[in-house]
């Protein structure tokens, strides 16, 4: 075959490949019809938020119906969950809030913002196993209880305080790039890298604690025989 030829039948098949995937995508937008302070994502859905003056969600999913996604709200909670999870298929849902103030990561979940999310006064996050995080955010204090997940903040909270727990293999809390005056931080079994301008309390019994800020500012720090606390 000539290569002419063979570059002609290359480009015919990736056009029908994407055609194919193109038809394999649903999507679906959704009007909540109701308030909500408190987001809950569970096992199987990728959770994009996005800060704006309005409230909506669309759904996007590949190998599956939209109806195997069931979101609603409940008691100020907006659930996000699958009804039926899909071998192979995967789940994209994109939220368009004003403002919450609690953010629950249930197993086998994700959250990432997709611009800054500012809120005033604490936002609680709380993330369960085998989830993942990553999020901008600007808020005066935040609450962080983590266990067996990965997490990334960037952006600014004056105030952090964190739990992180799990096992030095999957337990990862990254919040370098999280300006804070004062952070509270308890790591067992967990990898925790943070930085501060003001104070931090600092308890690790297993894993490590690494941080970025003035040594003067260090007013508690507890180590285990198996924890390290240490400067960047």
């Amino acid at each position: 075959m000539k290569i002419s030829n063979f570059l002609s039948l290359v480009a015919v098949c990736s056009l029908f490949t994407v055609a194919v995937n193109a038809q394999d995508t649903n999507r679906e937008k959704r009007d909540l019809g109701g308030n909500y302070t408190r987001i809950e994502a569970l096992k199987g859905v990728n959770v994009s938020l996005h800060q704006c003056d309005q409230d909506e969600i669309e759904v996007v999913t590949q190998d599956c119906p939209t109806s195997d996604v069931d979101t609603y709200i409940k008691k100020g909670t907006l659930f996000i969950k699958m009804k039926k999870v899909t071998k192979g298929s995967a789940v994209q849902v994109f939220v368009k809030f004003k403002d919450v103030d609690e953010i629950e990561v249930r197993r086998g979940a994700s959250v990432e913002t997709e611009c800054l999310f500012q809120h005033k006064g604490k936002l609680t996050l709380g993330v369960a196993a085998e989830s993942e995080v990553e999020m901008e955010i600007e808020t005066d204090e935040i609450e962080v209880d983590a266990n067996s997940c990965q997490v990334v903040l960037s952006g600014e909270a004056k105030k952090q305080t964190v739990t992180a727990k799990g096992t030095l293999k999957d337990m990862k809390y990254d919040a370098l790039s999280l300006k804070s005056e004062d952070i509270e931080i308890f790591a067992s079994e967990a990898e925790c890298d943070v930085q501060f301008t003001n104070t931090l309390k600092a308890e690790c019994v297993a894993g490590t604690i690494t941080y970025k800020g003035e040594d003067s500012g260090v007013v508690e720090k507890i180590e285990s025989a198996d924890g390290k606390i240490q400067k960047l």
